[in-house]
């Protein structure tokens, strides 16, 4: 329950997901350009992957709380700072970037860890409900952020956020309790696995980190830029802002149910059938307009929900647990990589015209993802440190 209400929080929860709805605040309300407001994103995506190695490291050495609780504050008073401080595109995208690195440490990585160290037999389904938590924050949080932008702006709207940050955060660190490497430690598997140098070594370990930054690369941006495309079909504001909740609705339901495939099924066949999935949701939303956005959402949903939960199974399944933090930090700080250069390409190439070239080029570049996914190999237990990095 912790780590549900960390997930919710987080810094890859409620920024992430509701900034096409600010998006759109911004622009109108502050008259500055769709591009300049959307590379804020980007920044903040890079920023992110550039310090999420770190915030693994830190993790691996000194455990959960520390860094976790301190991560929080930052990130809440980042939040306020935007509120009251971006006068400019150039504050705006700074204290963005600033609000990334300050919130690191609440990204999906350690509950990942501390959810994975203490499950074994049910792993895929415990890491699917923690993770689940971006997707109910995101099924939530739209509906009323956009209602508390309408009364009070986009900066009334930053200021809800840092509030609420400020009022769940004790309570994650509350029922949070202890660390993970004493939550591990009970286990034959704390030990066990690759070092950080052995899986850079490896075949799988790159291969993961292409598949997930390609389809991240192709579809993460439909993210910010799908009420815009909403508007541009005829949608209502409100419209809009329910196909966002529809994104969160269907994350929750993407991670727990491949939760649930990742104890039964090989990874490679559940994330390319995700994958390909999403594939067709955003060709649909190319050829039927508005009438397929719930099934684009859902896609979106699906693809955005395997990434994280996928890539915390196989970081455990394929390296172990000796660097976990380490390893996935970099894993997930490359397909942040992804995310952050999306927005940028998507918003370019659209500009104030069509989006249609965009959903084309999104619709194959999930599908090269479900096809790289679908060559993985399949796992057969856990490496032991010394070992291979590749199962044989």
């Amino acid at each position: 329950m912790g780590a549900l209400l960390g997930m919710m929080i987080g810094i890859s929860a409620l920024p992430y997901y509701s900034f096409g709805i600010f998006l759109s605040a911004i622009e109108s309300g502050e008259h500055w350009s769709r591009t300049e407001i959307a590379f804020a994103q980007t920044v903040w995506a890079l920023a992110l992957a550039c310090a999420s190695p770190a915030v693994g490291f830190l993790i691996d050495r000194f455990g959960f709380r520390r860094p976790v609780g301190l991560s929080f504050l930052l990130m809440a008073l980042s939040q306020l700072a935007i509120a009251y401080f971006a006068r400019s595109p150039i504050a705006f995208i700074a204290l963005y970037a600033l609000m990334a690195l300050s919130g690191a440490a609440t990204s999906p990585l350690p509950f990942a860890k501390l959810v994975a160290a203490r499950f074994t037999k049910a792993r895929g389904i415990a890491l699917g409900i923690t993770l689940a938590g971006t997707g109910v924050a995101t099924f939530i949080a739209p509906r009323f952020l956009a209602e508390i932008i309408a009364a009070h702006g986009w900066r009334g709207g930053y200021l809800a956020l840092a509030l609420t940050v400020a009022i769940v955060a004790p309570i994650v660190l509350l029922l949070a309790k202890g660390t993970v490497q004493t939550d591990a430690a009970t286990g034959a598997e704390a030990k066990a696995g690759v070092s950080f140098r052995e899986a850079c070594r490896g075949r799988i370990f790159w291969q993961l980190n292409i598949a997930f930054g390609v389809v991240t690369l192709a579809s993460a941006g439909l993210i910010a830029h799908m009420v815009p495309i909403m508007r541009q079909s005829g949608a209502s504001p409100a419209d809009a802002a329910a196909v966002i909740s529809w994104v969160g609705l269907s994350v929750v339901i993407a991670r727990l149910t491949i939760g649930l495939l990742v104890d039964l099924l090989p990874i490679r066949t559940v994330a390319a059938g995700v994958f390909a999935f999403t594939s067709f949701g955003i060709v649909a939303l190319s050829t039927n307009g508005v009438s397929a956005a719930p099934l684009t959402a859902l896609g979106l949903g699906f693809a955005l929900g395997a990434e994280v939960d996928l890539m915390g199974y196989c970081t455990a399944r394929y390296f172990g647990f000796r660097d976990y933090g380490s390893i996935y930090g970099v894993q997930y700080g490359i397909s942040i990589i992804g995310v952050a250069l999306s927005p940028a390409w998507m918003g370019w190439l659209a500009g104030d015209n069509s989006y249609a070239l965009v959903l084309v080029i999104a619709a194959v570049g999930t599908a090269i993802g479900a096809v790289m996914a679908l060559a993985l190999p399949r796992e057969k237990g856990l490496p032991i440190a010394g070992t291979q990095t590749e199962p044989a």
